[in-house]
């Protein structure tokens, strides 16, 4: 794909997850944006704070500052990669909640790479955050967050111990999925694993992607 790049058809955003040092955001940008004639359409974002609020700001912020071109009610239409927690987000981000926020991010299409969609195995951990308690499954935050109406393609590795590849899809759904790569962490390393990345760079091109409809149940 590298050597035969096509142009992106909308801008594209990408984020990291909870509490990433700033690793995850920034391959996504150099890697989507190395199989793309206009990768300047890659604007990466890596959330920093203590609420999911703050970090919606953020990102409307830096969609804001990288494209503008939105709407009063709404950016323009991107599409969006996310790791983990980043997926969380970006569905925050989307919800039209106009007496509380100014803009939603429109999305066309959300990807996302272990987001606890339906909380994380781990958050129950004993926590001040108040993040990590809005990712517990069950969660006030996690049941206000509507069904998108966009496409949302889910992706996990087997043996994930922090979100749990049960719960990388949607309710009633399964993620793609793939085993875990020798000498890796499941989770934290997700986001560079050449298959997962393949297949999402595919979809952003347009080109039909490895994976096929439906996602297949987990081995037992």
């Amino acid at each position: 794909m590298g050597a035969r790049r096509v142009p992106l058809e909308r801008p594209l955003v990408v984020i990291a997850g909870y509490n990433d040092p700033g690793i995850a955001a920034p391959f996504f940008k150099k890697t989507f944006g190395g199989v793309v004639t206009n990768p300047q359409w890659v604007v990466d974002v890596t959330p920093d704070g203590s609420t999911f609020d703050e970090f919606r700001k953020q990102l409307l912020d830096a969609v804001d500052r990288a494209f503008g071109g939105g709407e009063t009610t709404e950016t323009i239409e991107v599409d969006v990669v996310a790791l983990s927690m980043g997926g969380l987000v970006a569905r925050y981000a989307a919800v039209d909640d106009r007496q509380q926020h100014r803009q939603r991010l429109k999305i066309a299409r959300l990807f996302t790479l272990s987001t606890p969609h339906r909380g994380a195995k781990l958050a129950w951990v004993p926590t001040f955050s108040a993040v990590q308690k809005d990712m517990r499954p069950g969660s006030q935050f996690l049941k206000r967050l509507p069904h998108p109406d966009y496409p949302v393609y889910a992706y996990a590795r087997l043996g994930d111990n922090i979100v749990g590849e049960e719960n990388a899809a949607m309710e009633g759904q399964y993620p793609w999925w793939v085993a875990n790569r020798p000498m890796e962490d499941a989770h934290l390393a997700c986001y560079s694993d050449p298959r997962l990345l393949a297949d999402i760079a595919r979809r952003l091109r347009n080109e039909p992607g490895y994976a096929t409809w439906p996602p297949t149940a987990f081995p037992k």
